[in-house]
């Protein structure tokens, strides 16, 4: 026959699957990270100004916020 269901199961099985929603969210950000520097090197190569440098740095300190963010809501999730 069919599995019963009752009420804690089913508020498990709803904060599992949000759980694995967030950490999907936060992998598909961080994939995100790395596509916004990768053309940040791009216009480095392209365009050259005195700040560009700096852009790269913002560039690597948001990937680096990424992968802690990333980090943090594993840790706290699972």
């Amino acid at each position: 026959m069919f599995p019963v269901l009752t009420p804690d199961s089913l508020d498990s099985l709803l904060l599992g699957s949000v759980r694995l929603m967030l950490l999907f969210g936060f992998l598909l950000y961080l994939i995100f990270t790395f596509i916004a520097l990768r053309q940040i090197e791009i216009m480095r190569k392209t365009v050259i100004t005195p700040f560009s440098g700096m852009v790269f740095l913002i560039g690597l300190l948001h990937v680096l916020i990424a992968v802690l963010a990333l980090a943090f809501a594993f840790v706290t999730l699972m």
